[in-house]
C-alpha cells in the first residue's frame, strides 16, 4: 500500500518543540500520476506548469530535490490558502513568499531528500523543508504544496490544505516534513 503523510512541526527560538502533528492526506493531484506515467512510458505528456501553459514533460529532466531558493522554488513551498484541494489544481493558491518582511518567510535552500528508509513493513521516503518566520509578526500556514522542476519549468504533485491552520510565531520555525510509505 502507497500512503503519504505530512508532518509539520513548530521550533522555538530555544529548539524546542512546541508544536508537531502528523496526518494521513490524500492530495495527490493529476500531474503525479501524469509524471509516474511519462517515467513508466519513458516517453513526454503533456502537462500544465504552475503558470497555467501546457508544457511537455521529459521525464529524464524531472526532478523534485533541487537546492534552489528563491520564491518559486521546487520542492516544499508554503501558503495561506484554504480552498479545498482538487485532482486538477496546478499551483499554490496563496504562496508565502522567501523573505523576512511582513507576511513572508526564509526558506533554507532547497528541500532535504532523506533517501529511502526502512521500517518495519517496508520503507518510506522522505522530503523535508524548514522555513523560519523572522517577519516580525505571526504567519498562519494553511496549505502545503510539491512542486517538481523539468529544466526551468515547475509543476505541483502535490497540495494539502491544513483542516485547521498552523500559526507560526515571530522567530520560530516549521519544520515540513512528506512521508511516503511503502509497505509490502
Amino acid at each position: 500500500m502507497l500512503r503519504l503523510q505530512l508532518e509539520i512541526e513548530i521550533i522555538r527560538p530555544d529548539g524546542t518543540t512546541r508544536y508537531k502533528e502528523k496526518q494521513d492526506v490524500n492530495s495527490w493531484v493529476k500531474q503525479a500520476a501524469q509524471h509516474f506515467e511519462a517515467g513508466c512510458k519513458h516517453a513526454s505528456v503533456t502537462m500544465k506548469r504552475t503558470t497555467g501553459s501546457n508544457t511537455s514533460l521529459n521525464p529524464a529532466s524531472s526532478r523534485i530535490f533541487d537546492t534552489i531558493t528563491g520564491a518559486t522554488a521546487s520542492g516544499i513551498l508554503v501558503g495561506t490558502g484554504s480552498t479545498t484541494p482538487d485532482k486538477d489544481d496546478f499551483v499554490i493558491e496563496t504562496e508565502i513568499a522567501d523573505g523576512s518582511s511582513s507576511g513572508e518567510m526564509d526558506r533554507t535552500n532547497g528541500i532535504q531528500y532523506e533517501g529511502v528508509l526502512g521500517t518495519s513493513t517496508g520503507f518510506t521516503v522522505l522530503l523535508e523543508k524548514t522555513f523560519t518566520n523572522n517577519s516580525g509578526a505571526s504567519i498562519t500556514i494553511n496549505e502545503v504544496v510539491i512542486y517538481y522542476r523539468t529544466g526551468a519549468v515547475l509543476m505541483m504533485g502535490v497540495r494539502d490544505v491544513l483542516a485547521t491552520g498552523v500559526v507560526v510565531l515571530a522567530a520560530e520555525a516549521v519544520v515540513v516534513r512528506y512521508f511516503t510509505d511503502w509497505d509490502v
